[in-house]
């Protein structure tokens, strides 16, 4: 039981840390520069070419 908590401790002290970068970056730009950079309607999105993998052999 005890290496529960402790593995539920490390996971909950992992996230918080790496959430620390994201948010402080995100309380620097204003809201408005936020929304134009989230704005991918009018984009292509990238070809990762993975899809002719899983579709030749996992399919």
């Amino acid at each position: 039981m005890k290496n529960l908590w402790n593995a539920v401790k490390v996971g909950a002290l992992t996230v918080i840390v790496s959430s620390i970068i994201p948010i402080w970056m995100s309380g620097r730009i204003s809201p408005i520069e936020a929304m134009r950079k989230s704005d991918k309607s009018g984009k292509r999105q990238k070809n990762r070419g993975y899809h002719k993998f899983i579709k030749r052999y996992l399919a």
